[in-house]
């Protein structure tokens, strides 16, 4: 029986192509790449964080627009020369709240990992899960939220503009569509569930979760009917 976790840990790498075999023209502060199968491009989306490797280390960036084989790579700090490899950044977590508050607190104090924080999708813990059919399937039902960095100054209308409308909208369309293209299980989408746009705050019923430098979508009450897991 696969734990869960795992599952949709696969669904979230689903969601992160593997980019090779590309060409590359470098620009200073941004990088076209070239030479994409349309297979990599579906799973892009203009607003979404990159790692780009280069000899001196690892540079972020935003993909500003993408083409029918191509896209382009706003970067944080001008480079020159070529990268010899491009992920997507999505960072998956799990566990309950005080869990996931002390694994961001401690990925942010970590220059390594504090870049690749955000965007993010956490899965929280305890869920139930029923059995049926002497084990064969199970029914889950899930909490879990979409997020992304954000900035203090930021209006609502700005958090809708630069982040819920570029960054957590499409996020959640392709988590949807990775959701419903896997054949380990099915996702009961007729039953409904609760989506909710949170700018700012991530409330639980005691207090904030994230500050505010963090916008959100909150899901509530997904659920999955898993399939002869091993």
């Amino acid at each position: 029986m696969r734990p869960v976790v795992d599952i949709i840990s696969d669904v979230i790498t689903a969601m992160k192509p593997d980019i090779r075999g590309f060409s590359t023209a470098v620009g200073g502060a941004t990088v076209t790449v070239g030479a994409i199968d349309a297979s990599v491009i579906n799973l892009l989306y203009v607003g979404e964080r990159m790692k780009l490797t280069y000899s001196g280390g690892y540079v972020y960036g935003v993909i500003a627009s993408i083409g029918v084989d191509s896209f382009v790579v706003t970067l944080e700090t001008s480079q020159t020369g070529s990268p010899s490899a491009i992920e997507v950044v999505l960072n998956y977590e799990y566990g309950n709240y005080e869990i996931v508050v002390a694994r961001f607190n401690e990925m942010s104090q970590n220059p390594t990992y504090k870049h690749e924080m955000f965007p993010a999708i956490v899965l929280f813990q305890p869920f139930e899960e029923t059995v049926e059919n002497d084990g064969d399937n199970r029914l889950v039902t899930l909490n879990l939220v979409i997020l992304t960095d954000s900035s203090q100054d930021y209006s609502y209308a700005d958090r809708y503009t630069y982040n819920f409308k570029v960054r957590l909208y499409p996020l959640e369309d392709l988590f949807v569509s990775r959701l419903k293209a896997t054949d380990e299980f099915t996702v009961d989408f007729t039953a409904g569930y609760t989506r909710t746009d949170l700018p700012g705050k991530l409330l639980d019923k005691r207090e904030p979760l994230f500050n505010d430098f963090i916008d959100c979508i909150e899901w509530k009450n997904l659920k999955l009917k898993i399939y002869n897991v091993c």
